[in-house]
């Protein structure tokens, strides 16, 4: 649907979510993310058809972060979209250029505790048809002109991953973030609680929280929220903060009273019904946000690391 002038949303189906991915129509056109293997030809193109707009009108598609359901469409789309350049952070591209690459550096936590099955591997790979290479790297800083007087900026905004990236329009005040903020969940469609926030790294995920707050936003849009416009701007924000800090308070305390060192499984079962309600099987997605928050510990030495057998633990220094 159109949301404001030339801002469109895609709604993309995956099982019991969605996600969100974006369109930007000017003189030039601008997607943000492909979601997954299925969703170009089911949700991406069939949406350009109906506002013709022709596959080959296409000019650049911006990948805002390397993950299953952000990068899963990009070679369907790179076989209908030939004159599209394909565009991501210098530090994501190549997780996002190869699904084996995202599996090992980012998907399965093995070394920790909580290996990813063959079946889940087989079941990425078979959504995130993911071989495209990136025509251009960016820094963060870019600014693409889309038609007269409108003109998009792209930000680093690190913390789920470390190239997550986002397009703000400072002309309409409106910030396309994907997944830079994460509230205190990851919503089915009803709006329940269905995953645990899956950011990674603490210091620049508060830095990115921080900074999308200083900016003049007035419509907040995400990979799988609904719409955030005015007061409910700040209020994700503020919720997203409070949600990662008191989530490394619990971490800290969780090692810091235990008698044996814990390693991942024992502080997610011990911790995750005091964070959320996501169902039972989620759970393990908690892995992401507490390596980030003990491996910041580790770095202010409130913790200390135990490498070993079967996988790595924390103790009090």
């Amino acid at each position: 649907m159109e949301l404001l002038p030339n801002i469109h949303q895609i709604r993309c189906p995956y099982a019991n979510r969605n996600v969100f991915v974006y369109l930007l129509t000017g003189e030039r056109t601008m997607l943000i993310d492909t979601a997954l293997s299925d969703s170009p030809e089911g949700s991406i193109l069939p949406y350009m058809a109906d506002i013709n707009l022709p596959p080959d009108n296409l000019d650049y598609i911006l990948i805002s972060h390397p993950d299953t359901d952000h990068q899963g469409g990009n070679d369907p789309l790179r076989e209908k979209c030939s004159k599209a350049l394909f565009m991501a952070h210098t530090l994501d591209a190549p997780l996002i250029e190869a699904t084996d690459v995202l599996l090992d550096r980012r998907q399965d936590y093995s070394d920790y505790g909580i290996p990813m099955t063959p079946k889940a591997r087989d079941r990425v790979r078979s959504l995130c048809h993911a071989t495209t290479s990136m025509d251009v790297t960016l820094q963060g800083g870019e600014r693409f002109r889309l038609s007269e007087g409108w003109t998009v900026e792209v930000l680093h905004t690190p913390g789920h991953s470390l190239g997550h990236l986002i397009v703000y329009d400072r002309k309409h005040r409106v910030a396309l973030i994907q997944d830079a903020a994460l509230g205190s969940m990851v919503p089915e469609v009803e709006g329940k609680a269905e995953l645990p926030p899956t950011y990674r790294y603490i210091d620049t995920y508060l830095q990115t929280l921080h900074q999308l707050s200083s900016l003049p936003i007035d419509t907040l849009l995400t990979a799988h929220f609904p719409v955030m416009r005015g007061a409910e701007v700040q209020n994700f924000l503020s919720l997203s903060r409070a949600y990662c800090l008191n989530a490394e308070r619990l971490v800290c305390e969780a090692v810091l009273d235990s008698s044996e060192a814990p390693g991942l499984p024992e502080l997610i079962t011990q911790l995750s019904d005091s964070l959320g309600d996501w169902p039972k099987r989620r759970r393990p997605m908690l892995a992401w946000s507490f390596l980030g928050h003990l491996e910041r510990l580790e770095a202010h030495q409130a913790v200390r690391r135990i490498e070993g057998d079967p996988y790595v633990r924390w103790t009090k220094r």
